[in-house]
């Protein structure tokens, strides 16, 4: 089992925690197939035969099995943390208004703070303020059609 990081918007995580998502779509690129793949999954015959593949002069279409094969998000008993923009509220203790917050971390997701440009952005989130760990349960690749 692998852990992951997921970053979210902070009306997806909104919704996440309030139980109404369960689900997400993510576009996973031709380039991020290979990338991903990691060097214990995969012995060295199957990367090179799929970095061929991908990297094809001819334009070699890539089979939705192919690209499970190297999902980026992982693989069902996988998790994925969470990653939501945050406040570090343990960094402005000594700021009167924030005397009183007894959280080490808020979240803009939970309306907190809606003035604040303090945020850390999602990207940039450290572990240690995660509040959500999700298990991928299935996956399956799909087109995208414009």
């Amino acid at each position: 089992m692998k852990e992951r990081p997921l970053l979210f918007t902070p009306a997806m995580a909104a919704e996440t925690h309030a139980g109404r998502k369960t689900q997400t779509r993510r576009v996973v690129k031709r380039g991020h197939i290979y990338r991903f793949c990691p060097g214990g999954d995969l012995n060295a015959t199957e990367r090179r035969r799929i970095y061929a593949e991908l990297f094809d002069p001819v334009g070699y279409s890539v089979t939705p099995e192919q690209m499970l094969e190297c999902c980026p998000y992982g693989k069902p008993g996988d998790r994925l943390w969470v990653r939501e923009a945050v406040f570090d509220v343990r960094a402005w203790r000594h700021v009167p208004l924030f005397a009183g917050v007894t959280a080490d971390f808020l979240y803009k997701a939970d309306g907190a703070f809606i003035g604040c440009h303090r945020w850390i952005p999602n990207i940039h989130m450290p572990r240690e303020a995660c509040r959500s760990v999700l298990e991928v349960v299935s996956r399956r690749a799909e087109p995208v059609e414009w």
